[in-house]
C-alpha cells in the first residue's frame, strides 16, 4: 500500500489518470456496477469510521495533555492558580476551537465537534478529581467550573 501511495504522491498526472480509470470502469464493464457500488458504499463506511476515530483521538490527546497541565496548575501556590487555570483552559478552548473548524462544516458540526471537546476535557478532569488526595478538590471544583462556563 505504501508503494502505491508513494508512487501517486509526486505523480498529480498518474493520479488523475487513475482517477479517469476508476470513472471510467463501470461503464466498460456494465457487468461490474454491481460490485463497483457496494465496493464504493463499503470505502465510504470506512473512510467516515476512519476521520470519526481519527477525531476520537485528537480529541483523547489533547484533553490528557490539558489535563497534565490542570494537575500543574491545581498545584500552584492559591495565588497564582486560578491565573494559569485559565490560561491552561484559553489555551485548550482556542485550539479545541480551531480543531472543530478544521473538522466541522457546518456551523452546527463546527460546535457539535467544539462540545465533544470540552466534554471530554470535563470527564477527565473530573476522574482526576476522584483521585487528587491532595486535599486540593476546592481548586478542581473552580477548574471544572470554568470548562462549564464555555
Amino acid at each position: 500500500m505504501t508503494l502505491f501511495e508513494d508512487a501517486l504522491k509526486n505523480h498529480p498526472l498518474a493520479l488523475a489518470g487513475l482517477g479517469v480509470v476508476v470513472l471510467a470502469a463501470p461503464s466498460l464493464f456494465p457487468s461490474l456496477r454491481p460490485q463497483w457500488a457496494f465496493a464504493m458504499k463499503e470505502g465510504a463506511k470506512l473512510l467516515l469510521e476512519a476521520n470519526g476515530e481519527a477525531e476520537a483521538d485528537l480529541i483523547e490527546s489533547l484533553s490528557e495533555f490539558a489535563v497534565q497541565r490542570l494537575v500543574q496548575a491545581v498545584s500552584a501556590p492559591p495565588g497564582t492558580r486560578d491565573e494559569r487555570i485559565g490560561h491552561v483552559l484559553s489555551k485548550y478552548k482556542a485550539r479545541a476551537r480551531r480543531r472543530s473548524n478544521r473538522w466541522g462544516g457546518d456551523a452546527g458540526k463546527r460546535e457539535s465537534h467544539y462540545r465533544a471537546h470540552l466534554a471530554q476535557l470535563r470527564r477527565k478532569a473530573l476522574w482526576r478529581q476522584a483521585r487528587d488526595g491532595s486535599g486540593r478538590r476546592d481548586a478542581w471544583d473552580e477548574a471544572i467550573a470554568q470548562i462549564d462556563a464555555a
